[in-house]
């Protein structure tokens, strides 16, 4: 039983891994412009800042 269970979790496996390969294969991909704001982003400070380097605590507003 168990080397058949093995054998099924194998097989579905290697599926989803073809599955996976062909899908990154036909996405889309993104444009020039789409690139160059994702390499351009900076994050906003969030309500969770740091209260000041001294203090090992969490601001939160």
């Amino acid at each position: 039983m168990e080397s058949k269970e093995a054998a099924a979790l194998m097989a579905a496996t290697s599926k989803t891994r073809l599955i996976k390969a062909f899908l990154k294969q036909i996405l889309i991909k993104p444009s020039s412009h789409n690139l160059q704001r994702r390499r351009n982003f900076q994050p906003k400070p969030s309500r969770f800042c740091p209260l000041n380097s001294s203090v090992n605590g969490v601001a939160v507003s």
